[in-house]
């Protein structure tokens, strides 16, 4: 009961309880972030199955991650732990991964749970389309794989992502549901959303710092204000059980253990 409790407050640090938001508004900082997101691609470049504190740099790296709400140091230890052997048996074809269709269904059940505004829910061509864009900004660690071993002109995408891919990429749809209005419509046509160049500056990657006008743009947007809110009222109105649930899914969706 202790580790899924500690698991629940590792989940909700995520993006979900806001414990500790993230600061990035001097230039000393958006430089520091900047080099933790070229980390995370040095990382996965490095992680090989044969080292496997290599795994445990990797997850460490995805585990602090800058994003719109950081994950305090103390309560990353256990998850880290649980997300490292879950990576490695997945890549020694012994654990299952975690499809978009299962990040979407848990997303959404997040925000119903949370009573969350119906913006907050997601869909599958928003997830694909932040997926496909993750992949641009780190080709390594959200490139591979998307393909499939036997890639083909004209394949479909895999489906299938790894459990760090899937961690990563929940807690940049998180931090795009908070401050980028593009991904606050989910009735905006995907084509558009991938290709318009402006909303992928906007789109704050990875809760990358943003340039002068997409910081105008997130003040002056009232869904920000409104999402921060209702994640608060909504962490706020949890019960034990409540907590428990979400963690058990969300552990189930990733194959941790």
């Amino acid at each position: 009961m202790r580790q899924i409790v500690r698991g629940t407050v590792t989940l909700l640090a995520l993006g979900v309880c806001a414990l500790v938001e993230a600061q990035s508004t001097s230039n000393s900082g958006a430089t520091t972030m900047s080099s933790r997101y070229q980390q995370l691609e040095i990382a996965a470049r490095s992680a090989d199955l044969r080292s496997p504190s290599s795994i445990d740099d990797l997850t460490h790296s995805v585990v602090t991650c800058p994003h719109v709400f950081a994950l305090p140091a103390p309560l990353s230890q256990s998850l880290e732990q649980r997300l490292s052997r879950a990576e490695i048996s997945y890549r020694e074809g012994r654990g299952r991964g975690v499809t978009e269709h299962q990040l979407v269904e848990f997303l959404n059940s997040l925000a119903q749970k949370l009573n969350l505004p119906d913006y907050a829910k997601t869909t599958p061509a928003q997830l694909r389309v932040l997926r496909m864009t993750s992949a641009t900004q780190w080709p390594v660690l959200m490139g591979t794989g998307l393909s499939g071993p036997k890639a083909h002109v004209g394949s479909t995408v895999n489906e299938t992502m790894s459990p760090l891919q899937a961690m990563h990429l929940l807690g940049l749809m998180i931090d795009q549901k908070i401050v980028n209005p593009m991904y606050q419509d989910t009735t905006a046509d995907p084509d558009v959303l991938f290709s318009n160049d402006q909303s992928l500056k906007k789109a704050d990657v990875g809760g990358a710092p943003q340039s002068h006008a997409a910081r105008v743009e997130v003040r002056h947007n009232p869904k920000h204000a409104e999402m921060r809110s209702a994640i608060s009222a909504g962490a706020e109105s949890m019960t034990i059980q409540d907590a428990i649930d979400i963690v058990d899914q969300a552990l189930d969706t990733m194959g941790i253990n």
